[in-house]
């Protein structure tokens, strides 16, 4: 029992110091000024080991081909973007209430961050910074799946997106969004005086999940919609999950 308890020991503190070591490996702040500062000094750090390196002749890099074809370069391309490219391709899904009926939702929110940064974070032995900026602008195409039919979707919007690098070892991110959602394709099954798109406005709170500032993360979205059609389902409640890139 007591060398039991003495192996659970060690394990428990080699996991500790492992996880101090992985976030020992980071530079990682929060603050907008600590992103300028993290990125200045990145800036001359840089400026500092390229005029230390010593001087190479050039070499003529010539194209790597397989069967005649430019495939190794082309699968080099798409490792770096993979993650990128599964952002955008694979939608979240979730599920939504416009009635008391469930509805099978799937989204593919296209984001666009602008501004300043509020997290940056740097792995040493490099010169390169992810940064999180909390502004940014959504434009979502959503289809709602239902036995009375299909609904399709799009919709614009603002999201502020909160993920500090020291809370939860920059595991945890929140924020919240408006926009409106605006229903383009309605079920043939509806009235007709019922059947014609119609808009919302739309707040929403957002989780995501990932360590900060890496792109790649799990977002959870809920999502009301208040709709301006008057008594036909004036009310939508929705929640979503999905791989998010920024």
């Amino acid at each position: 029992m007591r060398a039991r308890w003495v192996a659970l020991s060690f394990s428990v503190i080699f996991h500790v110091v492992h996880v101090d070591d992985v976030r020992a490996e980071d530079t990682a702040v929060t603050g907008f000024a600590a992103c300028r500062e993290l990125e200045a000094k990145n800036q001359s750090e840089l400026a500092m080991w390229t005029a230390a390196q010593p001087a190479k002749p050039f070499a003529y890099t010539g194209r790597e081909t397989v069967l005649d074809a430019p495939w190794t370069e082309l699968g080099r391309a798409f490792g770096h973007s993979a993650a990128l490219l599964l952002a955008t391709a694979v939608p979240h899904m979730g599920v939504g209430f416009r009635s008391s009926q469930p509805e099978f939702v799937i989204a593919w929110p296209l984001s666009v961050s602008i501004g300043p940064a509020l997290s940056c974070s740097r792995k040493n032995g490099t010169f390169e910074i992810d940064k999180s900026r909390p502004n940014r602008f959504l434009f979502e195409p959503a289809i709602w799946a239902a036995d009375a039919g299909t609904t399709f979707s799009l919709r614009p919007g603002y999201r502020f997106l909160w993920h500090p690098t020291n809370l939860l070892l920059g595991f945890v991110g929140a924020g919240a969004g408006i926009g409106s959602t605006i229903e383009l394709a309605r079920p043939r099954s509806m009235p007709p005086a019922n059947s014609q798109p119609r808009a919302s406005l739309s707040p929403e709170i957002v989780f995501q999940l990932g360590s900060c500032c890496s792109p790649g993360y799990v977002m959870l979205t809920t999502r009301f919609d208040f709709f301006f059609d008057g008594p036909s389902t004036p009310f939508a409640f929705s929640q979503t999950m999905g791989f998010t890139y920024f």
